[in-house]
């Protein structure tokens, strides 16, 4: 493990500066490409997965595919005690994503479905992937903490839950002995305080009040897309090749377009590409935050792996942090 390896909240997790994910495992590309880039991650040193029970269920064929090349690609490699495996439940069913699934049943068919997927004895980081604010905290939290009694999980944290949400299930755990949560996983990039709406309102966006959730609790900040899909990347090769950015994103903002200046400004004078400095600007955060990148070629992947090393100058980060909101 690299020295800039991190810790996850205060667990015995250590883990590379960026987390893979792979929702994106046989889709658009063969298992062997899909080997090839977990094999890349792991020889640069990344040690940590992140998948999901529901991903790739949208693509005809075949159910919780993504789990399941993940766990050959651990069995192949034998290198499953190296590796921090991470996986998330408690998504709604596609076809219905206004039902929650947060009920104790649910979320144990979800959990051991993605052992027996994974082919693992047990999830080291296990996220409920959505919340359910009707149904009470405590409940939900008991529930994760039985999987850990049972060995099924070591640890747990929340993706897309509210600041209040976390609090208030955080005090529970306190108040009854129950194992806390370690991590915050949200929308998290240098673009998402200026972006538009999203189309799934059950996605939740970093914010102010999440860094101090964070802050106060010690959780660990995971990003997913944390390269805000690319589109300041795409910005820069459009604006070299005199093009313009190919379809729609919420990131399209004029407060956006004016930071793609100042993010280009700093990547010619630092000599980095823009997703270095996209990603450069997450780890040099006060607080400790771990991007998940989710390349699809090798020639994204191996641009992303160069950011691992990159912390931005203070005054450079102070630039992008005002300009960006944060």
């Amino acid at each position: 493990m690299p020295p800039q390896a991190r810790r996850i909240g205060n667990t015995d997790l250590l883990t590379f500066p960026l987390a893979l994910g792979v929702g994106g495992l046989g889709i658009g590309m063969t298992e062997a490409d899909a080997f090839e880039l977990l094999d890349t991650y792991a020889e640069a040193g990344g040690n940590t997965l992140d998948t999901a029970r529901v991903y790739s269920d949208w693509v005809p064929g075949e159910l919780h595919r993504s789990e399941r090349i993940l766990g050959d690609w651990l069995r192949a490699r034998r290198n499953r005690a190296l590796m921090i495996v991470c996986t998330k439940g408690g998504h709604p069913d596609l076809a219905t994503m206004d039902v929650p699934r947060l009920d104790a049943a649910s979320l144990r068919r979800d959990v051991e479905g993605s052992l027996k997927s994974l082919r693992v004895d047990t999830i080291d980081l296990y996220w409920l992937h959505r919340d359910d604010p009707t149904r009470g905290v405590g409940e939900i939290v008991e529930t994760l903490a039985g999987f850990v009694r049972e060995g099924k999980i070591r640890h747990y944290g929340f993706s897309n839950w509210s600041a209040a949400r976390i609090r208030e299930a955080v005090r529970h755990c306190g108040a009854h002995g129950a194992p806390a949560p370690v991590g915050d996983q949200s929308l998290l990039n240098i673009g998402c305080r200026h972006m538009g709406p999203l189309a799934d309102p059950t996605m939740v966006v970093s914010s102010r009040d999440l860094d101090s959730v964070d802050s106060e609790t010690g959780l660990t900040a995971f990003a997913y897309s944390s390269q805000a899909n690319g589109f300041f990347a795409k910005l820069s090769k459009a604006a070299a090749e005199g093009g313009q950015v190919p379809g729609s994103s919420p990131y399209d903002t004029p407060a956006n377009r004016i930071l793609f200046t100042t993010i280009d400004r700093h990547a010619h004078a630092l000599d980095l590409s823009i997703t270095q400095v996209v990603l450069g600007f997450l780890l040099t955060r006060r607080h400790p935050t771990i991007p998940i990148v989710g390349p699809r070629t090798m020639e994204q992947l191996k641009d992303t792996l160069r950011a691992a090393d990159v912390r931005l100058p203070s005054e450079v980060f102070e630039d992008l942090r005002v300009q960006a909101g944060f």
